[in-house]
């Protein structure tokens, strides 16, 4: 199928500006859903893309897959693990800002209890983020189960580089299925 829109000029700058804004030096590396078994990234693979030579950052996310509900903070639950909401993860708790000086909302995240401690702005070209409810690492691995194994590994490169870096991506993350 092949859809030809018509854009006015005006609207095509900004619509030029607003998908090139991340720049076009980034990638993602995921491993094919589905699999049996199924794949996993090594937990040791952000390291080994951030020794490809263009590439300028790495990081990793996870998805845990843990249910999550909202409630604000209370005198007998004050110290607990933080978390930052994505905007529509957010706004789908009533979570509508972090306020200073004001008891921080808490959200129930596998059966314990996480402080939200911000809320990500929208970001339009990346729809998981804004559904995500990222936790630090240590939290995630003592009380959440992570493995260690990444979900999906972002990486930005040097845009005269970003060619070569996506030749060499999967065999590094995992040279035993490249």
């Amino acid at each position: 199928m092949i859809v030809v829109t018509g854009i006015p000029a005006s609207s095509q700058k900004a619509l030029m500006e607003q998908l090139f804004a991340p720049g076009t030096n980034m990638l993602q590396v995921a491993p094919v859903p589905n699999q049996t078994p199924p794949v996993e990234l090594p937990p040791r693979s952000v390291d080994m893309v951030r020794r490809i030579g263009p590439v300028t950052t790495a990081g990793a996310v996870a998805n845990t897959r843990a249910e999550v509900f909202g409630r604000f903070l209370s005198a007998s639950t004050e110290k607990f693990p933080t978390a930052v909401l994505g905007s529509v993860a957010a706004t789908r708790m009533g979570v509508a800002r972090i306020v200073p000086g004001r008891p921080a909302p808490q959200i129930y995240v596998d059966q314990r209890w996480f402080t939200v401690i911000g809320i990500l702005a929208r970001t339009p070209l990346s729809p998981d983020i804004d559904r995500s409810v990222p936790v630090g690492r240590d939290a995630a691995r003592t009380r959440l189960g992570f493995t260690g194994h990444p979900t999906v590994i972002d990486v930005k490169a040097r845009e005269d580089g970003i060619d070569a870096v996506r030749n060499v991506l999967a065999p590094t993350v995992c040279p035993e299925l490249p």
